[in-house]
C-alpha cells in the first residue's frame, strides 16, 4: 500500500515539477497557466514536506541509531523449547513462548511480536544456512499461536 502511495506521489510530483520548470524556462505572463503557477507556489511545500518526512527523517534516525554504542554490537538470540534468550551489550532477557502473540516471516526477516506494535526482529542473514531457517520455522510453528510463515 505504501509503495502505491509513493508511486502516485512521485507521478504527481513529477508532473508538477515539470510544469514549474516549463513555466520558469518559458515565462509568458499573458497565459492563464503561468498566472496559475505563480499563484500555486505555496503548494511547493505540500510536496517538499512529505519528502522530508519520508526520506530525510528516517535517515537521521538511522544515523543516530548506528552511532549509539548500545546498538553497535547487535543482539544474540538463542532459541529453545522453553523460549527465546536475547542478549545485547547492555541487557539479557529470557522470553517465554507465551509472551509472543504472533510471528511473521518476510523475505528477509522474522518478526516476533510481543504486542501489536512491538516486535523482535531476526534477520535471516544472521542464520547460518537454510536448514537453520527451516528448524526455526518448525520451532515457531510449534510454540507461537499465530505463525505467518513461509512453507518449507
Amino acid at each position: 500500500m505504501l509503495r502505491k502511495v509513493l508511486y502516485v506521489y512521485a507521478v504527481v510530483l513529477l508532473i508538477t515539477a515539470s510544469a514549474f520548470l516549463y513555466g520558469w524556462a518559458h515565462p509568458a505572463p499573458e497565459h492563464d497557466w503561468f498566472v496559475m503557477l505563480q499563484n500555486s507556489r505555496p503548494l511547493q511545500w505540500v510536496f517538499v514536506l512529505p519528502l522530508l518526512f519520508v526520506f530525510v527523517l528516517p535517515l537521521l534516525s538511522a544515523q543516530k541509531l548506528t552511532s549509539n554504542e548500545r546498538f553497535k554490537h547487535g543482539a544474540k538470540y538463542t532459541f529453545s523449547a522453553s523460549g527465546v534468550y536475547v542478549e545485547t551489550s547492555v541487557a539479557k532477557a529470557d522470553v517465554q513462548w507465551s509472551a509472543f502473540l504472533q510471528v511473521v516471516e518476510t523475505k528477509s526477516s522474522f518478526f516476533l511480536f510481543s504486542a501489536l506494535n512491538i516486535a523482535y526482529t531476526l534477520p535471516k542473514r544472521c542464520l547460518a544456512n537454510s536448514d537453520d531457517i527451516r528448524v526455526l520455522r518448525e520451532l515457531l510453528r510449534a510454540n507461537v499461536p499465530i505463525a505467518k510463515l513461509a512453507k518449507d
